[in-house]
C-alpha cells in the first residue's frame, strides 16, 4: 500500500482526461527538484483548475489567483472545487449590513442575504468602519468574514490585484508553500498596471500639455503639495466631524496612493532607473499624464516573492523571457507542456494573405483587406463567426465596406458598449451571424455553433505610438518583448472557437506579420498551436514549412 502522498492523489475530478495525470508527475517532480517557479503551458481543454488545485491539496497552503473575476466565477461554479477553496474579493464586492437597514429596498433586498453587491450601493468599501476611526461595528460584516475565512484556509482564492496588496503580517495573512497564478501569461501587464502613476489634470489646454519627461514629473511634483494639502484637510476633517462622506474617503485613498507612487517615482529616479511618461489629450482641456518604470523586475519580487515559496504559472502559451523581466533567473524555471487533445482537423489555421500590413501599408492594403473579409465571408455564409480588430478604425473600415449580402449579418461593439453588444450577439440565434470586434482576444468562450470560423486581420502589436512601447523597443530585449505581446494576444484569439475534443472551427489569418512571427518563434511556440497550419488546406501550409522570406508580400492563398 503506497503510504506517501502524491499530488494525484488530491486530484478533484471523477476521472483523469487524457494528460492530467502525466502533468501533475511533472509538477510534482519539479517542487521534489526544489525549482522556485513552475511554467506550465496546457491549452485549451488541458484541464488547467483541476491539475492546478490538485497542487493547492498537495501543499499545506496556497494562493490560488487569476487576473480577472470572470475567471474566478468559472472556478465558484464549478461543482468539483466549490468546498476546496474560500474566496475573498475586494471590499466593494461585499454590502455593509450597518448601513443596509436605512436603504428603502431593504425589506425585499435579497443582497442583503448573500452579501454580494451586485446592485446595492451601500458596499464595504465606504462603510462607516472605514469611514470613522476606531468605529464599532454591531453588525457581521461579510468582506471580513471572506477575508478571515480565506486566511484560515488551506487554498485562498482571490484576483491577481487582489492578492497584490495583501500584506504578510502577523496574525493576518502568512506566506504560503504556493501562489499559483492562471491565466498568467498577462501577470507582466498586470505588475505595470499595478504600479503605473497616472493623474489626470484639468484645464490644461492641450497646446500646454507636457512634451517630456521632466516636464511630466514636474507637473506631477506640483500636483503631490496639492494632494498632501488636500490628505491633510481630509485628516482634519476626519478627526474634527468623526469621519468622512463616502466621496471624500475614495478621494482621499486615491490622494494616498497617488503620494505614496509618487515617493516611489522620486526613489527611483534617484537611484538611476528609468521611468517614461505618456500623455494622452481627453476632452474638456484635460490631459491624462501616466508614469511607468521600464524595469519591473524589482516590482516582480516585491509584489510576488514575499507572499510564497513556490509559484505555478499556468496558461495556454508564456513567453519564455518573461520569468527574467519580473524577477526571475531562468535557472529557477521548471517548464511543462502539454499537448492538446483537441484532434488539429477541427481547428486549421487558414492563410488568406494580403500582405505585411501595419500602420504604414494599411491605405495600400485596406481594399484587399476588405476583399479577402467578404470572400471568407462568402464562403462561410451559413454558419457563425468572428472578426478579431485591432482598431475601431479598422472594424469601421470594414463594416462600411461589406457586400449587401454579408452586411445582415453582422453585429459589432462600440467602446460604450463593449459587453451588452456581445451578450447581444451570443444569444441572438441566428444562425450565420457574425460579430465583429475589436480587442475581444481573451475572456470570450465561443463553443460550439456559437463561431464556425474566425479571422484575425492583423498581428496585434502594441502601438508603437505609445511613448512607453517605444522605450521599451530600445532596451537589448526590446524586440522580443514586442513580438511576445504580439504573439500572446494571436494565441489567445485562436483558442476562442475551438473549446473541447468534438468542437471545430476554422481560423483564417490576413498578415504576412503573422507568419513571420511563428517562423521566427515555432521552436518556443506550443506544438498544438504550430501543428494547426499543417491543418490547413492551402499550399502555403500543406507541409508545415514557413519560410517568410521565400513568401511574396502579397501572396494571396485563393479559398
Amino acid at each position: 500500500m503506497d503510504t506517501v502522498d502524491h499530488i494525484s492523489k488530491h486530484f478533484p475530478m471523477p476521472s483523469f482526461r487524457k494528460n492530467q495525470k502525466e502533468t501533475i508527475d511533472k509538477i510534482e517532480e519539479a517542487i521534489t527538484s526544489d525549482y522556485k517557479v513552475i511554467s506550465l503551458q496546457a491549452p485549451t481543454g488541458s484541464g488547467k483548475s483541476a491539475i492546478n488545485f490538485s497542487v493547492c491539496g498537495f501543499v499545506e497552503k496556497s494562493y490560488y489567483t487569476t487576473p480577472l473575476h470572470i475567471l474566478l466565477d468559472q472556478v465558484v461554479r464549478d461543482k468539483f472545487l466549490l468546498n476546496l477553496f474560500k474566496i475573498v474579493r475586494g471590499r466593494d464586492w461585499y454590502i455593509c449590513l450597518e448601513k443596509c437597514s436605512d436603504c428603502i429596498r431593504y425589506e425585499h433586498c435579497n443582497e442583503k442575504n448573500t452579501g454580494v453587491a451586485r446592485n446595492c450601493e451601500h458596499t464595504c468599501d465606504i462603510g462607516p468602519c472605514q469611514l470613522q476611526k476606531e468605529y464599532k461595528c454591531g453588525k457581521s460584516c461579510f468582506y471580513k468574514q471572506a477575508r478571515d475565512d480565506a486566511i484560515e484556509s488551506q487554498t485562498a482564492l482571490m484576483s491577481l490585484a487582489y492578492n497584490f496588496t495583501v500584506k504578510v503580517t502577523k496574525g493576518m495573512w502568512q506566506k504560503r508553500d504556493m501562489l499559483i497564478i492562471d491565466e498568467a501569461h498577462g501577470v507582466e501587464k498586470w505588475i505595470l498596471n499595478f504600479i503605473t502613476l497616472s493623474r489626470v489634470f484639468q484645464d490644461i489646454k492641450h497646446a500646454d500639455a507636457p512634451t517630456t519627461f521632466d516636464e511630466s514629473l514636474n507637473l506631477i511634483n506640483k500636483e503631490v503639495d496639492i494632494a498632501a494639502s488636500e490628505v491633510a484637510d481630509l485628516e482634519e476633517q476626519q478627526k474634527s466631524l468623526g469621519g468622512l462622506r463616502p466621496q471624500d474617503l475614495k478621494k482621499y485613498k486615491r490622494l494616498v496612493r497617488f503620494i505614496d507612487i509618487v515617493h516611489v517615482v522620486t526613489h527611483d529616479l534617484e537611484s538611476g532607473k528609468q521611468w517614461v511618461h505618456n500623455v494622452t489629450k481627453l476632452p474638456d482641456n484635460k490631459v491624462r499624464v501616466e508614469l511607468k518604470p521600464l524595469d519591473i523586475s524589482v516590482w516582480g519580487k516585491g509584489l510576488l516573492l514575499g507572499k510564497a515559496n513556490r509559484f505555478l504559472f499556468s496558461s495556454g502559451y508564456i513567453p519564455r523571457n518573461m520569468y527574467s523581466r519580473i524577477g526571475f533567473t531562468e535557472d529557477e524555471v521548471a517548464w511543462i507542456d502539454v499537448p492538446s487533445t483537441f484532434p488539429v482537423e477541427n481547428r486549421p489555421i487558414i492563410g488568406s494573405m494580403v500582405g505585411y500590413i501595419s500602420h504604414k501599408t494599411m491605405d495600400t492594403l485596406r481594399p484587399r483587406i476588405i476583399e479577402v473579409v467578404n470572400k471568407i465571408l462568402d464562403k462561410e455564409k451559413d454558419i457563425r463567426g468572428f472578426i478579431h480588430c485591432n482598431s475601431y478604425k479598422l472594424a469601421n473600415d470594414i463594416l462600411g465596406n461589406l457586400t449587401p449580402e454579408n452586411k445582415p449579418r453582422i453585429s459589432y461593439n462600440t467602446s460604450e458598449n463593449r459587453s451588452y453588444a456581445l451578450e447581444n450577439w451570443l444569444n441572438n440565434g441566428k444562425s450565420n451571424s457574425v460579430f465583429v470586434g475589436v480587442n475581444m482576444s481573451e475572456g470570450i468562450d465561443l463553443k460550439d455553433d456559437l463561431s464556425r470560423f474566425q479571422i484575425i486581420i492583423k498581428a496585434p502589436f502594441p502601438d508603437m505610438s505609445d511613448s512607453y512601447v517605444k522605450a521599451r523597443m530600445g532596451l537589448s530585449d526590446g524586440k522580443p518583448w514586442y513580438d511576445e505581446q504580439a504573439l500572446m494576444a494571436i494565441l489567445q484569439a485562436y483558442g476562442r472557437c475551438v473549446r473541447s475534443e468534438s468542437d471545430w472551427a476554422r481560423t483564417y489569418i490576413l498578415d504576412w506579420n503573422i507568419m513571420r512571427l511563428i517562423n521566427t518563434y515555432k521552436n518556443e511556440l506550443p506544438y498544438w498551436f504550430v501543428e494547426a497550419f499543417k491543418a490547413a488546406k492551402s499550399e502555403t501550409f500543406r507541409e508545415g514549412g514557413i519560410n517568410v522570406k521565400t513568401m511574396p508580400q502579397t501572396t494571396y492563398v485563393e479559398l
